[in-house]
């Protein structure tokens, strides 16, 4: 009865028994809400004749795939697409581009797709899982174009909440730390890295991971030739500083700002003042008055005001430290 309301129009121009085959499912299992709005989208987008064509991706030329991609992109993006026809775009789509390098138009319609099905809000999406994670992990891999690897990396933020830890452990945290070691593409690197961060301040990595294994990857970015990779470093590690044990800590972060402290690179310095600002609390008497105050102090009268304002603010927050645990010195009766 449900497909009954169907136009004619509509079933005269499917001449694909299949496709007819899988519309009426698509209304039986209940994905589409409303069936106007799915006969609207149908003629709107001339879905018609997109899904028929997908069967035979494989053998048309270029050109003609991209088309039929493009069109995918503009089908799949609307929330009404039911989501069996999502899976059918994205494997299809998938299957007849796995044997080239795929472009970006390509990328971005599969990445859409693996959005909409890996919705952990969404029961329907756990049919597609297991496919679309293992589809996810190949694009992650398999390109060498640069623009599409950046794209993925931006990307991550979206797929990490929609997938467990253990894939984000075994599969998105090595793509990020191989792509800190693209020394052609510093946009690349400094994108790694701010993602990289952010997996493990939401503790989408196991804190060994954090505290050994990422923090020996971004000890290398400490020489980083771009500056601005440098400075976005000792941002990253202030945040990464309330989540990391004492012992690591005092080993890593500490050193890394004293560096930060001498780097040429204005923001750099900084970066450093205001990780010390944050967390200078938790430094030692012995680390302030040795390691870091000898740093810290030439800074006072640099030309850069900002730079001389936070040295400042950090020296009275050292003193305060080391005054409390001072007994004050008292003047001899003559």
């Amino acid at each position: 009865s449900t497909i009954s309301g169907i136009s004619d129009k509509l079933l005269a121009s499917v001449d694909e028994p299949k496709l007819i085959a899988f519309i009426q499912n698509s209304l039986q299992v209940g994905h589409v809400t409303s069936l106007e709005q799915f006969v609207s989208d149908f003629e709107s987008h001339r879905l018609v004749q997109l899904v028929t064509r997908l069967d035979s991706l494989h053998i048309d030329v270029d050109l003609d795939r991209m088309a039929t991609v493009k069109a995918a992109a503009v089908f799949t993006q609307s929330p009404s697409c039911p989501k069996p026809l999502v899976f059918k775009v994205l494997v299809t789509v998938f299957g007849a581009s796995q044997a080239t390098e795929m472009s970006m138009d390509t990328v971005r319609v599969l990445f859409e797709c693996l959005c909409r099905l890996l919705d952990v809000g969404d029961n329907t999406g756990k049919v597609y899982q297991k496919r679309c994670l293992e589809i996810y992990a190949y694009l992650l891999t398999a390109s060498k174009d640069r623009n599409v690897r950046l794209m993925l990396i931006e990307g991550v933020e979206r797929v990490m909440g929609r997938v467990g830890d253990q894939f984000c452990q075994s599969t998105i945290y090595p793509f990020l730390t191989t792509s800190l070691t693209d020394t052609a593409n510093a946009t690349i690197r400094d994108a790694a890295l701010r993602t990289l961060i952010s997996m493990a301040t939401q503790s989408r990595l196991q804190t060994s991971t954090v505290s050994g294994d990422l923090l020996r990857h971004l000890a290398r970015l400490q020489d980083d030739p771009q500056a601005g990779i440098r400075a976005n470093l000792l941002i990253g590690l202030g945040k990464l500083d309330p989540i990391l044990p004492e012992d690591v800590r005092s080993k890593v972060i500490g050193p890394a700002y004293c560096r930060g402290l001498t780097d040429p690179f204005g923001p750099s310095k900084v970066a450093a003042l205001t990780g010390l600002i944050e967390s200078g609390k938790s430094c030692s008497r012995q680390e302030i008055a040795t390691r870091l105050l000898p740093h810290i102090c030439p800074l006072l009268v640099d030309e850069n005001v900002e730079i001389a304002g936070r040295a400042v603010a950090v020296v009275e927050l050292f003193m305060n430290t080391i005054k409390e645990h001072t007994k004050p010195w008292v003047s001899p009766v003559v």
